[in-house]
């Protein structure tokens, strides 16, 4: 439970992340994890996730993990495909991803995700096959898939600059993902947002409520919080967050009021990436539902009652669809 301006606000989630946290010794999560238990009403389940890469996992670590009380992992696999891996700079590989998912289902985790990435070096029809074969024989419960984001601060960034690397073309990598969205409807799996799938019910709650414009609270560096109506972020600079938190003031260096409009706005925005929910109808501005209906014309929006919710072609093309609204 968290007060803020005189309002009680209960949080039902923990997410660690942001880097690697599971580069650090999982004793250091303790009195963040204590504290948020401790605030908990009884009769709520939380959801408690970390974030980590596979060469950081060790069987030790992951029991660690379940005797704190977290309760669900996320795996930045990104590819199984050993030429993808090494393409992209990635420290671990195949079999270091396999014994992570597998070894953290051994220990007791029964909700696991793993991020998987379409766009990178090296990509081909054989990433595909291996990552559909590999991902059905693992226990896997959660599922995020993006498209590559690639920062002009990255190494990968200026060895394509430099010409000693180079990506797939934009239409390969769709059709990968499509074929790829193919085999995960065939074997049971939800797509429930744009990035994000899951077996039945196991949605990522924390993320949900991202989604679903409800309140969440960032605690460390860069982090961000939205406790209506503010939204604030930290510091990015170390030294001076450490300086803010040990002399009892706050580390926020930005904040903005989201009044009634913004919140409309958003609600647009981030409601349509929930694919079984979309938006309904009357959300929509009376002067942008001439655009709507040529979206739906095109067949990237589906109308089904009062809801709109993309198609799966639409949802390739979210950020387009979605800023033609504002």
């Amino acid at each position: 439970m968290y007060l803020e301006n005189k309002q009680q606000i209960t949080f039902d989630t923990l997410f660690i992340g942001g880097g690697t946290p599971s580069l650090a010794p999982p004793i250091s999560f303790k009195p963040i994890i204590d504290l948020f238990l401790s605030q908990l009403p009884s009769g709520i389940k939380p959801e408690l996730t970390i974030e980590s890469n596979p060469e950081s996992l060790t069987k030790r670590k992951l029991q660690e993990y379940l005797d704190l009380g977290i309760n669900r992992i996320s795996i930045g696999v990104q590819s199984f495909d050993p030429l993808v891996l090494t393409s992209s700079g990635r420290l671990h590989n195949q079999k270091e991803a396999i014994f992570a998912v597998e070894t953290a289902y051994q220990i007791g985790f029964r909700n696991i995700n793993i991020d998987l990435i379409w766009g990178l070096p090296g990509e081909s029809k054989k990433t595909l096959e291996l990552n559909q074969s590999i991902l059905d024989s693992l226990p896997l419960t959660h599922l995020s898939c993006y498209f590559l984001d690639l920062s002009p601060k990255t190494p990968m960034y200026r060895l394509i600059q430099q010409n000693q690397l180079s990506l797939p073309d934009e239409f390969s990598s769709i059709e990968l993902h499509n074929c790829f969205l193919e085999f995960l409807q065939n074997t049971h799996w939800i797509h429930y947002e744009i990035s994000n799938f899951c077996k039945n019910g196991f949605e990522c709650r924390h993320n949900l409520h991202y989604w679903k414009g409800e309140p969440y609270l960032g605690l460390g560096v860069s982090s961000v919080s939205f406790l209506p109506p503010w939204r604030k972020k930290n510091t990015i600079q170390l030294a001076r967050y450490n300086n803010k938190i040990v002399s009892g003031k706050s580390a926020c260096t930005f904040q903005e009021h989201i009044n009634p409009a913004i919140r409309e706005k958003e609600k647009v925005m981030l409601g349509l990436r929930l694919l079984k929910e979309g938006i309904s109808w009357f959300d929509v501005k009376d002067d942008k539902k001439d655009i709507v209906c040529s979206w739906l014309e095109k067949g990237y929006l589906a109308k089904k009652n009062t809801r709109l919710l993309f198609t799966q072609k639409g949802a390739l093309y979210a950020n387009q669809v979605i800023s033609s609204l504002f």
